[in-house]
Parts: C-alpha cells; sequence; structure tokens
C-alpha cells in the first residue's frame, strides 16, 4: 500500500493537535490508530511513539511508557539509530522520575547519553545531559549534576531553546540545593 494512500499522516496530525490541547487520551487513541496503519516509514513510526509517549507520561502512565519507550529504543538499536534510542531513553528516564527508582531512571538517562554520543546531535546530547543532571541532583549528586550542566551548555545550539530551557532548570535547580 502506498504511503500516501495510508490516513496515518492525518491520525498523526489529529493526535498532534489533541496532545498540543492536552487531550492526551485522545492523543493516545489516535497515535495508536496511526501506528496500526500499514507501510509506515520507520522515521514516522519513530516520531509517533515518541509524541504518544509524552501523552503517556503526562497521564502517568508509567508501565506502559516503560514497556513502549523500552521496546522502541530496542528497535532503534537493530535500525541502527541512535538518535531515536536517545531520545527514547531520555523521555523515558524523565518520565519514569515521578514513579521512583531513580537508580533505574539514572542508568537510562546514562544509555541516553552514550546513544546521544554516537548520534552526534547537539540536541540529543542536552536533552539527555539535562535528564541526568536532574536525576543526579534527586539522588543528591551536586558534582556529577554540574558536570552534566557544563557539558549540556558546551553543546546547546543558538537555535535549541527547549535545550535553552532544559539546561536553565537545570541551573537553576543546582543554585537552589
Amino acid at each position: 500500500m502506498n504511503a500516501s494512500l495510508s490516513p496515518w499522516p492525518q491520525l498523526r496530525q489529529a493526535a498532534d493537535k489533541a496532545r498540543l490541547a492536552s487531550l492526551h487520551e485522545q492523543a493516545i487513541h489516535l497515535y495508536t490508530q496511526a501506528l496500526e496503519q500499514p507501510a509506515i516509514p520507520w522515521e514516522a513510526v519513530a516520531a509517533i511513539s515518541l509524541a504518544r509517549a509524552e501523552s503517556r507520561s503526562r497521564l502517568g502512565h508509567f508501565s506502559t511508557l516503560d514497556a513502549e519507550l523500552s521496546h522502541l529504543a530496542q528497535h532503534a538499536r537493530t535500525q541502527s539509530d541512535p538518535a531515536v534510542a536517545a531520545d527514547a531513553l531520555a523521555l523515558l528516564a524523565a518520565g519514569l522520575r515521578p514513579a521512583g527508582n531513580l537508580q533505574r531512571c539514572r542508568t537510562l538517562a546514562e544509555e541516553a547519553v552514550l546513544a546521544a554520543s554516537t548520534a552526534q546531535q547537539p540536541r540529543l546530547d542536552v536533552l539527555a545531559q539535562a535528564v541526568l543532571g536532574l536525576i543526579q541532583i534527586e539522588q543528591g549528586d551536586g558534582a556529577a549534576a554540574r558536570r552534566c550542566l557544563a557539558q549540556a551548555q558546551a553543546r546547546l545550539a543558538g537555535d535549541d531553546l527547549p535545550g535553552l530551557l532544559r539546561t536553565l532548570n537545570l541551573q537553576g535547580i543546582i543554585a537552589l540545593r
């Protein structure tokens, strides 16, 4: 089936709108429908899965988030796609923080840092380092968090507004400790 004839792009667009409107249950439903369509390119599967995970995280669906992002990270490794693996692992580490088990979150964030380094994408390096730094602060390891902040700031690109916000957030939390 030709991908242009498949309804997954329309489902994804509707799901993105629902997610941005904080209608996360609806977004999850639409993303799931999109993922069930045939002939979806890997890049779209990854992007849709990551977007769905953001909604799952917002709703506190920790076990499903864990299963889906762990699967996505593993699949990304088999696809030789360290960028998707880094994104999935960082999102998983950040998403599971409220559920506890900070040691597992730290391990996932460290894996995200390694995958981001392999991907050689500064945006992912900043994301992974910021997530790792937040977890290290929660574990009382301020020195390690400051190293993560320094590494994230060194990799920060001028047009990476989300990365800038992440580093400023981490910097503020470090300053408060």
